[in-house]
Order: C-alpha cells, then sequence, then structure tokens
C-alpha cells in the first residue's frame, strides 16, 4: 500500500471516529432510558411474585427478566439501534445475549441474596448495573448488526 493511501485512511479514520463515537454515546443514552422500562417491568413482575404469589427472589427475577426481555427486544430493534437486520437473524443473537445476561443476573442475585446475605432488592440493582453494561457491548457490536 503505498503512503498517500495510507495517510488517506487514516485520515477518513480519524473524521469517522467522532462520528462513531457521538452515535454509540446517543446509542446508549436511548438504550439506557428503554433498559429503564424493561427495568421496571422487570422489577414489577419480581416484586408481584414475591410479594404477591410468594416466589423465591431467583425464578422471581428470572421470570421477570424474560419479560422485560421481550419489551426490551422490540423497543431496541426500533428505537436505539433502528435495525435492518432481519428478526430471524437479530432475535437469536438477542436471546444468545439476553441468556448470558439472565444466568449473569441470576448468578449475581442468588450469590448476593444467598452467601453475601442482602436483601433482595439491593443485590438486584447491583445485578441490573452489570447486566447493562453487558447488553449494551454485546447488542452494539453483535446483536443488530
Amino acid at each position: 500500500m503505498n503512503q498517500g493511501k495510507k495517510l488517506r485512511e487514516l485520515s477518513n479514520d480519524a473524521v469517522r471516529r467522532p462520528f462513531l463515537l457521538r452515535r454509540a454515546a446517543r446509542q446508549f443514552s436511548v438504550f439506557s432510558l428503554v433498559g429503564v422500562v424493561g427495568t421496571l417491568v422487570h422489577y414489577l413482575v419480581m416484586a408481584v411474585l414475591i410479594e404477591v404469589f410468594f416466589v423465591a427472589p431467583v425464578p422471581s427475577s428470572s421470570i421477570g427478566f424474560l419479560t422485560s426481555a421481550f419489551v426490551s427486544y422490540l423497543l431496541n430493534y426500533r428505537i436505539t439501534f433502528s435495525s435492518r437486520a432481519r428478526h430471524r437473524l437479530a432475535l437469536p443473537r438477542f436471546l444468545i445475549v439476553g441468556t448470558i445476561g439472565l444466568t449473569l443476573n441470576s448468578l449475581l442475585v442468588g450469590i448476593l441474596t444467598g452467601p453475601a446475605s442482602l436483601h433482595w432488592l439491593i443485590a438486584q440493582v447491583v445485578a441490573t448495573l452489570t447486566v447493562l453494561c453487558w447488553n449494551f457491548a454485546a447488542n452494539f457490536v453483535w446483536t443488530f448488526r
């Protein structure tokens, strides 16, 4: 590759980088807002299962997580990432990311409410923040492309 072509590529990268960072920041903001909606669904389902139906925290959290995942997929597909990927490609990827997130969420809630003896709500907040970071990164670079 000649020097001129290398310089053009470097300058193109320098121009694109701020745009990509702004786009990622905007998408993270929208993703976070969608996450608030999903989290409200998650916590509402979890709280009702625990407080009304006396279901244990881990399965209650898992059911809440799955319910919020459905809501989150639809909102992120359309709003956050404005994806044009076919659902037959994006949905399985989203489910893989979500399954990893569910596993991480359940492990954290189990450890924090069990051996660590934290209240279920504190445990769920810690799990939610951890899974938020995982889900955005995986969905940004893989799911909706």
